[in-house]
């Protein structure tokens, strides 16, 4: 789009475009970002004509994207990502006169674009870069995540596994094989267990086995009476003999 009044266009950045720098930071594809960044700098600096403060102002947006997928990583704090981008000059405001306005494109799309991308990539790499204690605390909050699907969904008979990777977007043997590593525990069993552990609840409350088990998500009582003696070493009728007594 361009304003009549100077000649100049405005800058292009699409949110979807900045939503996948975010994403792709986060998942700590580090080159994908990069990508995307070269991509926006491309379009705008070498395919349109903007004004010094439209260059600008889409510096400064881009920096605004990495700040934001920065402190949803958690890497860096607000202090931290200041002096960082004093350090790297990210964004910083060309001293511009009045004769060098007229040759600003031809200075962004050659030795100064070149810069930009430059230093963006360090930007990028700083932030979105995966250390090793970055995948054990993201697999550690998974299983918190998965504890609570868990604690919220054992009531639904069709609740396993797959469903389970299938809410979190994983395959199932994946998501097994994480909580496994994380916990020790196999997924299945401490579905079971959740379930059982209600199941106790409900009968010391008085609630009969059937009823129990159906509540907590068991498709059918044999099922039920099998799994809660095999995690329990009583069945359901003992369970429920006792709160009577």
């Amino acid at each position: 789009m361009e304003n009549k009044d100077t000649g100049y266009e405005w800058f292009e950045y699409p949110r979807e475009q900045e939503d996948k720098i975010i994403a792709s930071l986060m998942a700590h594809n580090v080159p994908g970002a990069v990508a995307e960044v070269n991509k926006v700098l491309d379009n705008n600096f070498l395919k349109r004509r903007l004004s010094p403060e439209m260059g600008r102002c889409l510096l400064y947006c881009l920096k605004g994207t990495l700040l934001r997928a920065a402190r949803r990583i958690g890497r860096l704090n607000a202090e931290q990502l200041e002096e960082l981008w004093e350090q790297k000059e990210i964004g910083e405001e060309p001293e511009c006169s009045e004769e060098q306005k007229a040759g600003f494109e031809e200075e962004f799309s050659s030795a100064k674009l070149e810069e930009m991308r430059s230093k963006f990539e360090v930007i990028a790499w700083e932030i979105g870069q995966e250390h090793p204690e970055d995948e054990k605390n993201r697999n550690k909050m998974l299983c918190r995540e998965i504890m609570q699907y868990i604690s919220e969904n054992y009531s639904d008979p069709n609740l396993n596994i797959a469903k389970t990777g299938e809410h979190f977007h994983m395959s199932p043997n994946y998501l097994s094989a994480i909580y496994r590593q994380e916990t020790g525990k196999r997924l299945l069993e401490v579905i079971a267990q959740v379930r059982v552990r209600e199941a106790e609840k409900l009968l010391m409350k008085g609630t009969s086995v059937v009823k129990a088990g159906e509540q907590v998500g068991f498709s059918d009582n044999t099922t039920f009476i099998r799994t809660f003696k095999k995690c329990t070493g009583m069945t359901p009728g003992q369970v429920k003999a006792e709160k009577v007594v």
